[in-house]
């Protein structure tokens, strides 16, 4: 019998729980009193060996989601893969980078929002400049430029 703390022991008489050695030699007898019994009241007794129970007293297994009881075998967990596998350094790397991406996506869409929060913002806020509309002059011809005004004079006379 397989220990399950969420299992359950049930008899209407009660009966005994026995734990037995690797050489399935009886270590202890322990009375289960009838009803139902929670296997987690024979906790202190989970390591010491094999368990079986009397006539007239049954272990039910608690229900799995699907809705029956799956009791797990030897080799059930055993997959076939190859034992020597190592992961490649690409597999590695690709690893890295999707674990990267996850931490950095979140900070990426907080950004994004705050931009276009302040994007609303700006565009309800701040005021539009309207440009005016560029004036045409028409002269007659290309425009001539004024005259530089002459220099002053050089003189070698101290100034007042």
């Amino acid at each position: 019998m397989i220990y399950n703390p969420k299992s359950n022991f049930v008899s209407a008489k009660g009966g005994t729980l026995y734990v037995h050695d690797a050489e399935g030699i009886s270590i202890c007898e322990v009375a289960i009193p009838p009803g139902i019994v929670p296997m987690s009241d024979f906790d202190a007794l989970a390591g010491l060996g094999k368990w079986s129970v009397s006539d007239g007293v049954s272990a039910v297994m608690p229900r799995a989601r699907s809705g029956y009881v799956v009791q797990d075998a030897p080799g059930r967990k055993d997959s076939g893969a190859n034992p020597d596998w190592a992961p490649t350094a690409h597999t590695q790397m690709q690893r890295e980078i999707q674990s990267l991406v996850k931490q950095m996506l979140p900070r990426a869409i907080k950004d994004q929002a705050r931009e276009r929060q302040l994007q609303k913002l700006a565009a309800s806020q701040m005021p539009h400049r309207v440009e005016p509309s560029p004036e045409v002059v028409e002269t007659d011809g290309p425009a001539k430029p004024a005259p530089a005004p002459a220099p002053a004079p050089v003189t070698d006379e101290p100034k007042q």
